[in-house]
C-alpha cells in the first residue's frame, strides 16, 4: 500500500448500495481508495487469496451468509485485515456483537456519508498499523481532529493548530478538550464523548472553540471511538463553518428583506385592488345615477306643471294652498336629489385656476348659516395664510366643502355647538381642518362613510362624501376623519398648492 492509497473490497450484493458506497470514496482525492467488488463471501475469500487488501467492507445480510456468519468466515481466512460491517438494522447489539467478532467498526446503510465512510476506514487501517501510521494519515486530513484520551489532549493534527492558532502541539497538550470550548455548549460536548466512551453513536453539535487569541471560531463537531496504545479514546472531528454560518445569515438576512419587500408589494397591489374596484363600482353607481335621474325629472316636471295648473284654474284655491305648497317643496326637494345625481355621475377632470380656499370656505360657511336653524358658532383660523392661493377648481371646491361643512352644522345638535375651521401649511400641502362638537360617528358607519348612498340621515342621498373623495382624489389630495361618538368629529383636508391642469 503507497502512502495515498487504501485498497478496498466491498462485499456488497446490492448494485445500488455498492454504487453509493463507491462514489462517496471515489470523491476523496487523498488518500486514494482503489475499490474491488465481490458480491458474496465465498466470492470474497477467493479474491483474498489472490491479492492483499488494506480495508473489507462486508454486509452483513448476503445470499451465501446471514448475519455474522459472513463475518466469521472472512476473519479465519484472512485474519489481519480489518473489516468494517455494513448493516441496513439500527441495531446497537448487532454492531458490538461484530466489534467483539474482531470487527473494526460497524455502519448502519442508511446513515452512512462520504465523511464518517471516509472516517470509519482511516480509524480502521491505522487500528491495525499502529498508531505512527495512523497519525500521519491523520495529518493529511483537511478537517481538524483532536485525540481524547482520559479526558485529556493526547493529540491534535496540523489542521487542528491552524484552527487553534497554535504553533505547536505543546501549547495544547494536556490540557481538558472542554476548555477549548465555550461554557454554553461544553457539557452538550461532554455528553457526547461519554456517550462514544459508552459504544453509543454520537451526534452532529454546533459550538463555538476558543482560539489561542481569544477569538471564537463557529465550528461543527462530531466524536467517533478510538483505541490508542490499548486505551479507549475519542476522536473528536472539528469542522470551521465560519463561511456556511456567515452565508446562512445573509440568506436569512435577505430571506427577511424579500418577504418584507413582497408583503409591502402585496399591501400595495391589494390597495390598487380595492380603489380599481372602487373606481369601477363608482362608474357603475355614476351610470345607474344618471338614468334614475334622467327617468325621475320628466315626471316631476309633470307634477310641477299639474301644480301650477292648479293655481291658475282653480276657483277657491286658499283650502288647498297648503296641499299645493307641500308639493312645491317636495318637487324641489327632488330636484335637487336629482342635480346631486347628476353632479356624481357627472364628474369632469377639473378646470384649474388660481383660488383663495379661504375665501370659498367663508362663502360655504354663510351659506350654511343661512340655510341652518341652528345656534352654530363658527371659529375660522387662517390668518397665517389667509392669501395664499391654490390650483383648484373652484367648483368643485365648493361642493366639497359645502358638503363637509353642511355635515359638520347637521352633526350639532338643535341647542346649539361649535364648529371650528382651521388652516396651515405642511411642506407642499394646505391642510383643512373641519373640528365640530356634534353627535360623531360610530366607529362601524366611519368605516363606510365614502361608499355611495351610504348616510345616518333622514334625507339625503349619501352621495356627498363620495363626492368629495373623488374630487379630492383628483386634485392629488386627500381626505380623513376622526371621530368620537358624543363628542364631535374632525375632517381633515390635504390639497397640493400646486395641481396639474
Amino acid at each position: 500500500m503507497s502512502r495515498n492509497e487504501i485498497k478496498v473490497l466491498v462485499v456488497e450484493d446490492n448494485p445500488a448500495d455498492f454504487r453509493l458506497v463507491s462514489e462517496m470514496l471515489t470523491e476523496s482525492v487523498s488518500p486514494f481508495f482503489t475499490i474491488f467488488h465481490a458480491n458474496l463471501v465465498d466470492e470474497a475469500i477467493k479474491i483474498l487469496r489472490k491479492d492483499k487488501f488494506d480495508i473489507i467492507l462486508l454486509d452483513i445480510n448476503l445470499p451465501d451468509s446471514r448475519g455474522l456468519e459472513g463475518l466469521e468466515k472472512i476473519t479465519l481466512q484472512e485474519q489481519g485485515i480489518p473489516i468494517i460491517v455494513l448493516t441496513g438494522l439500527n441495531d446497537q447489539d448487532v454492531g458490538l456483537q461484530a466489534i467483539q467478532r474482531q470487527a473494526s467498526d460497524y455502519l448502519i446503510k442508511g446513515e452512512i456519508n462520504r465523511n464518517l465512510l471516509v472516517r470509519s476506514i482511516l480509524y480502521s487501517v491505522e487500528r491495525r498499523e499502529g498508531e505512527s501510521r495512523y497519525r500521519s494519515l491523520i495529518e493529511m486530513s483537511p478537517e481538524a481532529i483532536f485525540v481524547n484520551r482520559e479526558n485529556k489532549i493526547a493529540f491534535v493534527n496540523q489542521a487542528a493548530l491552524q484552527l487553534l492558532g497554535a504553533s505547536t502541539m505543546e501549547q495544547i497538550a494536556g490540557k481538558s478538550l472542554f476548555d477549548l470550548f465555550c461554557p454554553d455548549p461544553q457539557h452538550q460536548i461532554c455528553e457526547e464523548i461519554q456517550r462514544v466512551l459508552e459504544g453509543l453513536s454520537a451526534p452532529l453539535i454546533e459550538a463555538k472553540i476558543l482560539r489561542c487569541d481569544g477569538t471564537t471560531v463557529n465550528v461543527e463537531v462530531v466524536a467517533s471511538p478510538f483505541f490508542e496504545k490499548g486505551v479507549r479514546s475519542v476522536q473528536v472531528l472539528v469542522r470551521d463553518i465560519t463561511v456556511r454560518k456567515q452565508a446562512g445569515e445573509v440568506l436569512k438576512r435577505d430571506k427577511e428583506m424579500l418577504e418584507g419587500m413582497v408583503k409591502k408589494r402585496s399591501q400595495e397591489l391589494m390597495g390598487i385592488q380595492v380603489e380599481l374596484e372602487r373606481a369601477k363600482r363608482l362608474s357603475d353607481i355614476g351610470t345607474l345615477a344618471a338614468t334614475v335621474a334622467h327617468e325621475l325629472r320628466n315626471p316631476l316636471a309633470a307634477i310641477g306643471m299639474a301644480a301650477a295648473l292648479i293655481k291658475r284654474k282653480a276657483k277657491d284655491t286658499a283650502s288647498i294652498e297648503k296641499h299645493l305648497k307641500a308639493i312645491d317643496k317636495k318637487v324641489m326637494e327632488s330636484d335637487q336629489i336629482i342635480n346631486n345625481l347628476l353632479f356624481y355621475s357627472r364628474l369632469r377632470p377639473p378646470h384649474n385656476e388660481e383660488i383663495s380656499i379661504a375665501e370659498i370656505l367663508q362663502e360655504c360657511i354663510d351659506l350654511a348659516k343661512k340655510q341652518s336653524n341652528k345656534a352654530v358658532v363658527v371659529d375660522m383660523k387662517h390668518d397665517p395664510i389667509k392669501k395664499v392661493l391654490i390650483n383648484a377648481d373652484p367648483l368643485q371646491m365648493r361642493e366639497v366643502f359645502s358638503n363637509l361643512i353642511n355635515n359638520a352644522f347637521d352633526a350639532i345638535p338643535n341647542m346649539g355647538g361649535n364648529v371650528e375651521i382651521e388652516m396651515i401649511r405642511e411642506q407642499e400641502f394646505i391642510k383643512i381642518f373641519i373640528r365640530d362638537n356634534g353627535e360623531g360617528i360610530s366607529k362601524e358607519n366611519l368605516d363606510k362613510i365614502f361608499d355611495p348612498f351610504f348616510t345616518t340621515k333622514a334625507k339625503g342621498t349619501g352621495l356627498g362624501l363620495t363626492v368629495c373623495y373623488r374630487i379630492l382624489s383628483m386634485h392629488g389630495g386627500s381626505i380623513g376623519f376622526t371621530s368620537e361618538p358624543g363628542k364631535g368629529t374632525t375632517v381633515v383636508v390635504n390639497l397640493p398648492q400646486k395641481t396639474n391642469g
